[in-house]
């Protein structure tokens, strides 16, 4: 669930249409299973619910009520159906420095069950997030160190393959990835992507001399690149998803 900031509900709306199971399904047949999952809850909850999953039905207005009660009806909605699980769940919520705040605030709210029942909630996030979700009650964080030489030349040669015209090409990656995993494929993309490898991953072969080829310096500088080999509306939409992420989210804890 990447890259949503600014898109109310968009975040936990994607997060439960998996976790109901309606991902690929539309109209009556998405609702009958959400009624399957839920089958006591009040049937205005319920048409909230739809609403917020992007399948309600258009014939069932919704209960004229403001956003404060909405989202505790919700949460009281989704919490209890948590409770009720028996099954062992792993919940898995990517790239939460992207995260909207209206989804965030909830994602909060539905964590304080996640203790009393079978299942674990796994969210990953750039260093730089100290949004409230890093302030659950009961979290671990678990911090990933940088690649060590030998794991970065090892991604890299995988990365690349085994052909001579790419092994000095293969050490100016590893000395700027500096031990970052996504730098080091973000570099092979791009490179890949500017003609300078040929072939396919794991088995390219260089076109230039390595002292030839410009390799960026950070990683800013190496999506920034590959941004603007994209198409205008492409290029505006990624832009408008930075100045969200560079706003930030302030911790509440």
């Amino acid at each position: 669930m990447s890259r949503t900031s600014q898109v109310p509900f968009h975040a936990v709306a994607r997060l439960l249409r998996a976790t109901t199971g309606v991902d690929g399904l539309e109209g009556q047949e998405a609702r009958d299973r959400v009624r399957d999952r839920v089958p006591d809850a009040d049937s205005e909850d319920v048409a909230l619910f739809d609403d917020l999953l992007g399948i309600g039905d258009p014939s069932t207005p919704l209960p004229p009520i403001d956003p404060d009660a909405r989202r505790r009806r919700l949460t009281a909605l989704v919490n209890a159906a948590s409770l009720a699980r028996e099954s062992p769940a792993i919940y898995v919520v990517e790239d939460a420095h992207w995260i909207d705040e209206v989804s965030e605030s909830m994602l909060v709210d539905f964590f304080t069950v996640i203790p009393q029942t079978p299942s674990l909630v796994l969210l990953t996030c750039r260093p730089e997030y100290e949004g409230a979700l890093m302030c659950v009650h009961g979290a671990q964080t678990i911090a990933l160190a940088p690649l060590s030489d030998s794991e970065t030349a090892a991604l890299i040669t995988e990365l690349l393959g085994a052909d001579t015209s790419v092994r000095a090409l293969g050490q100016t990656i590893a000395e700027r990835a500096a031990g970052n995993p996504f730098f080091a494929e973000e570099m092979v993309r791009d490179l890949a992507e500017r003609g300078v490898l040929q072939g396919q991953s794991g088995a390219y072969v260089s076109t230039a001399e390595a002292a030839a080829v410009n390799v960026p310096a950070t990683l800013q500088a190496t999506i920034a690149a590959r941004i603007d080999r994209l198409d205008p509306n492409a290029q505006t939409q990624r832009s408008a998803r930075r100045r969200s992420s560079a706003r930030g989210l302030a911790p509440t804890c």
